[in-house]
């Protein structure tokens, strides 16, 4: 959590130089990632990288394959956050499922108009 917090705070500080807040994606609710993630970079935006020391995936480590993601639960329904970036506007796409990672929800993180 505490990682979650410095690269928020980070990229707030950063936020002016990046351009513009960016509207939201779609949200493609049971989507698998791996499309979503094809259909971001398509739409211009970027994975929010996550240094490998401050991820937490202990329980589905096939997850932090992404450089975007930052967390998962340990759970059974391994639920997961990837950070993206466009311009100023950070969001995260939560994941869930067991095996392939599917689209539960979308969430603004910094700066969405």
């Amino acid at each position: 959590m505490r990682a979650l917090i410095f690269i928020l705070s980070a990229l707030a500080g950063a936020a002016p130089a990046l351009g513009a807040p960016e509207r939201l994606p779609p949200v493609w609710k049971q989507l698998p990632y791996q499309e979503a993630r094809v259909t971001l970079l398509g739409l211009g935006w970027k994975p929010a990288p996550v240094p490998a020391t401050e991820r937490y995936c202990s329980h589905n480590a096939d997850r932090c394959r992404y450089p975007e993601t930052h967390a998962c639960a340990a759970t059974a329904i391994t639920r997961c956050g990837m950070l993206w970036r466009k311009g100023a506007t950070l969001i995260e796409v939560i994941v869930s499922g067991e095996g392939e990672a599917i689209v539960h929800e979308l969430k603004c993180r910094i700066g969405c108009p």
